[in-house]
């Protein structure tokens, strides 16, 4: 696999990058495009591949969204805070959930292990752990993601935003309420 490559440089981005971006798809054929994302698998498997044409990517995907922690807030995390015309094209859309009940900590981290969808490139939120009581700041880009806590300024409630391509939501929702404690 290693000889179809230019460069090392090549092969460490798509080795470290959380998100790769594969450029000019419009110059070449499905099959092509479909066997070059095969070969960045059998080098990263799982990784998130966006396809772009004039280097054209939607800008939630790969920027902080509005979203910056000093911005958190329910209305900022409102799924139609992402105007369709922000995610036009390719599939791209958002999606949102949200729960008066907390996670478990544990099922919450096996659902960003094991049950996050590949084609899920952005994800932020405010996040609720019964085994904490403090508030946590979610940001997830590619399979990177932080957590940083804060202290509640008003009901602990879950709030999560979704980016990426023909997302789900019915999944998502039914990985998410299986996080929730009973």
């Amino acid at each position: 696999m290693k000889e179809h490559y230019a460069s090392e440089a090549a092969l460490s981005q798509i080795a470290y990058g959380d998100i790769i971006l594969l450029n000019k798809t419009d110059l070449v054929s499905q099959t092509t495009v479909d066997a070059i994302e095969n070969q960045i698998r059998d080098i990263k498997e799982g990784t998130r591949i966006l396809r772009s044409e004039y280097g054209k990517v939607p800008l939630p995907l790969i920027l902080d969204v509005n979203l910056a922690e000093a911005g958190f807030s329910s209305q900022a995390l409102a799924a139609s805070d992402l105007p369709a015309s922000r995610l036009n094209g390719d599939g791209f859309m958002s999606t949102s959930f949200q729960s008066d009940r907390p996670f478990t900590l544990k099922k919450f981290q096996q659902f960003l292990d094991v049950h996050l969808p590949e084609n899920v490139f952005r994800a932020k939120g405010i996040l609720w752990f019964v085994e904490s009581p403090k508030r946590h700041l979610f940001q997830l880009s590619g399979k990177r993601f932080t957590i940083n806590d804060s202290e509640w300024e008003t009901s602990p409630k879950n709030q999560i935003v979704f980016i990426g391509r023909k997302l789900n939501p019915l999944f998502l929702q039914q990985m998410l309420n299986n996080c929730l404690t009973r």
